[in-house]
């Protein structure tokens, strides 16, 4: 008894020795059959949000962005296409918007949504950036099992060209979600393999040209991230002398002038001939800076930064332009004060506000740092009002709420001028019924 026991022991545990003794070989398998290393592929970034139609005109708003002429170069094809051809995305845009909201639904989780990729290849000068991105929508619907609607302008203005790709999140039947796993991983995978079939692999030469493209970006790179894995816990890099091949004393030369671009940008600083110590939040800082960099680009003004105001304080300002931030996909206020630009993100209600008071580029506005509880978590918010001067009695309150020396007083300046500015409410039967219901409480 005890012998076929452990008989039957030995067989289950040589039984799983084979199992993992061929899990293995197929893997190496499956890794020898690649044609390409995983280390010589093409690169390729895709970044992916959703946002769901919470203003009047936002999607459409996305689509005048995508296809407007400074950026697409005057390209009819780069203006808007689809897997058919040409077409409208203001149009298109807008129509999925009114499609959503002609649902009326009110959970939030269930509500249509438009998915916005933004396609960057390395390479993205060398290939046909217009079929790489039905390539890839292709390979997407392969994975979902059914076609999707979708929409998607080609950007050539900056330095790197790229697409922009909507996508609605309604088909004829029901609502569908992308994976996680595809969004974060298989679609960028995807457009790599595609590109390394069509130029080739990525040579170690080409590697090094294209790092040296990106020495002097306002973004994260490769170099960037080669100096965060050679420094220590305190963010100081010492760097070591190059070998005699000359691809490692062209790699040392890259890091030495990226380290002196982030020195210049108060990124980094110099402790010895080889030493170097790296700001808390390289990664966050640069995309900051690349932030304040595309907001000058676009505005065409020297933009130093964002507004910031004292909680509870009043600050006057001078509308410079309105235009739009690819970072938060919102709407960005250029405002001048004292000769000096800042920038302003604006919420979906706040850009409704903004339409509703008719604001406009050359206003004088007055902004208002206020808080509020989030009803989720009982936090306190920062939110910062804004208001727009009319006339020298408008300037003269506003003027009397950024001087007052206590927060009352400005509280007080303030409510006036909201006050003046706000529309008077149309007399109906339902606001007398409700003044009379609010005083008959009062007594």
């Amino acid at each position: 008894m005890q012998v076929a026991r452990n008989q039957k022991t030995y067989a289950r545990s040589y039984y799983k020795h084979l199992l993992r003794k061929l899990r293995n070989n197929g893997q190496r398998m499956q890794l020898r059959s690649s044609r390409v290393p995983r280390a010589t592929l093409r690169q390729s970034v895709i970044i992916a949000k959703y946002g769901r139609p919470t203003s009047a005109g936002l999607w459409a708003a996305h689509g005048r962005y995508a296809e407007r002429e400074a950026a697409t170069g005057g390209n009819p094809l780069y203006a808007g296409f689809n897997a058919e051809g040409e077409i409208s995305l203001p149009q298109t845009l807008g129509a999925w918007q009114k499609h959503a909201e002609q649902k009326h639904i009110k959970r939030r989780k269930h509500q249509p949504v438009m998915f916005r990729f933004i396609i960057s290849p390395a390479d993205g000068d060398q290939i046909d950036l217009v079929e790489h991105t039905r390539a890839i929508v292709a390979y997407l619907e392969t994975r979902l099992g059914h076609k999707v609607e979708w929409g998607a302008a080609i950007h050539t203005n900056t330095g790197q060209p790229h697409a922009h790709l909507y996508i609605y999140n309604q088909t004829d039947r029901q609502s569908f979600r992308i994976p996680k796993e595809i969004i974060s991983n298989d679609l960028r995978q995807y457009s790599r393999h595609l590109i390394t079939k069509q130029l080739g692999p990525e040579r170690p030469y080409q590697r090094l040209r294209r790092e040296a493209r990106n020495l002097h970006q306002p973004r994260p790179t490769l170099t960037d991230r080669s100096l965060l894995n050679a420094a220590d816990d305190n963010n100081v890099v010492k760097l070591k002398p190059p070998q005699s091949n000359p691809t490692s004393v062209t790699r040392h030369a890259h890091r030495i002038s990226r380290l002196r671009w982030l020195q210049q940008h108060g990124l980094a600083e110099r402790l010895t001939s080889d030493t170097w110590k790296l700001v808390d939040d390289l990664p966050a800082q640069l995309r900051k800076l690349h932030q304040l960099h595309a907001m000058s680009e676009r505005s065409r003004l020297p933009v130093s930064g964002q507004v910031r105001i004292p909680r509870g304080k009043t600050q006057l300002y001078r509308l410079a332009d309105i235009t739009y931030d690819e970072t938060t996909s919102r709407t960005a206020l250029i405002l001048e004060r004292d000769g000096n630009y800042y920038f302003h993100l604006e919420s979906d209600r706040q850009r409704e506000r903004r339409r509703e008071l008719g604001i406009l580029p050359g206003m004088d506005l007055a902004l208002r740092a206020t808080a509020f509880h989030n009803r989720r978590d009982g936090s306190l918010v920062d939110y910062i009002d804004v208001l727009p001067l009319h006339n020298d009695h408008h300037c003269a309150i506003a003027d009397r709420a950024a001087n007052a020396n206590t927060e009352r007083e400005c509280r007080k300046w303030w409510k006036r001028l909201r006050d003046e500015l706000q529309p008077p409410i149309p007399e109906t039967v339902l606001n007398v019924a409700y003044r009379t219901k609010v005083q008959e409480r009062s007594r």
